[in-house]
C-alpha cells in the first residue's frame, strides 16, 4: 500500500486555488515530488528533483501560453485516488498521460514558427 500524508493531498489539490502562478507551481512540484520521494533511493530522488526543477520553468511558461490548471487538478485527483487505492499500474498510466497531455497542450498552443 502507498502511504500518503495530508501534505500530498494538499499539493494534489492546490492547483484549484487562486490565480497565483508561483503558488500553483510550488504545489504542482510538491505533488509530483510526493509521488517519488518515498522510493528509498536518495540518488534517484536527487536526479528527479533536478528534472522537476527544470520542468517547473516549462510548467509556468506553459500555463502562461495555455492555462490548464483546472484540467491538471482533475488529473492530480485521479492519480491520487489510484495511489491511495494501491492501484500502482493505474497511477503510473494516469501520471504518464498527465505529463504527456500537458506537453501536448503546450506544443499545440505554440506559434507555428516556434514548433
Amino acid at each position: 500500500a502507498v502511504l500518503l500524508g495530508a501534505s500530498f493531498d494538499d499539493a494534489a489539490l492546490a492547483l484549484e486555488d487562486d490565480g497565483d502562478l508561483a503558488r500553483r507551481s510550488l504545489a504542482n512540484r510538491r505533488f509530483h515530488r510526493a509521488l517519488y520521494a518515498g522510493c528509498g533511493n536518495p540518488l534517484m530522488i536527487q536526479i528527479l528533483d533536478g528534472l522537476r526543477d527544470q520542468a517547473a520553468l516549462i510548467t509556468v511558461a506553459g500555463w502562461g501560453i495555455c492555462p490548464t490548471w483546472d484540467d491538471e487538478a482533475a488529473e492530480h485527483r485521479a492519480i491520487l485516488a489510484a495511489a491511495v487505492a494501491g492501484q500502482g499500474d493505474l497511477a503510473f498510466d494516469l501520471l504518464r498521460r498527465h505529463i504527456q497531455t500537458f506537453a501536448d497542450r503546450v506544443v499545440e498552443e505554440l506559434p507555428d514558427g516556434v514548433r
